[in-house]
């Protein structure tokens, strides 16, 4: 493991034992993803994630977008995402059983968003078709 890899891993383990805060909240269907923090540590920004799922089926975890979205979706001539390169993921799960929590964290290149942008972070499932979306503004 590279000495890159090794500080992202100490400070998403760090991070994942500080108390969940509330950025953004998405629930859907008995499932609810939640962005905890937003934090920018020198040339990256690690975010936390937490999944819970209270539904009556599994969720297996496929992939998750980050983007920066600037411009209304009504006005399709301004509108556009941006997707952030993602650093490294720690300790995502695959399957967020019924009645389970689990909590990951993503990091990725440091960013700024401007005044008529926003963070938008979507969810997808794998082999179905339950995706959870969040906008942080």
């Amino acid at each position: 493991m590279t000495q890159e890899r090794e500080s992202y891993q100490k400070i998403s383990e760090i991070l994942l034992t500080k108390n969940p805060g509330r950025l953004a909240v998405h629930r859907k269907k008995g499932m609810l993803f939640r962005l905890e923090h937003m934090i920018y540590q020198g040339k990256q920004v690690y975010f936390v994630f937490q999944i819970r799922n209270r539904s009556g089926i599994d969720f297996e975890v496929d992939t998750l977008d980050l983007n920066i979205i600037s411009g209304s979706q009504k006005k399709r001539t301004a509108y556009q995402e941006n997707p952030l390169g993602i650093s490294y993921v720690y300790n995502r799960p695959e399957i967020v059983k019924k009645g389970k929590m689990n909590r990951f964290v993503y990091v990725v290149p440091k960013f700024v968003l401007g005044d008529k942008e926003r963070l938008q972070v979507t969810l997808y499932e794998l082999n179905g078709n339950r995706l959870l979306s969040l906008i942080k503004p």
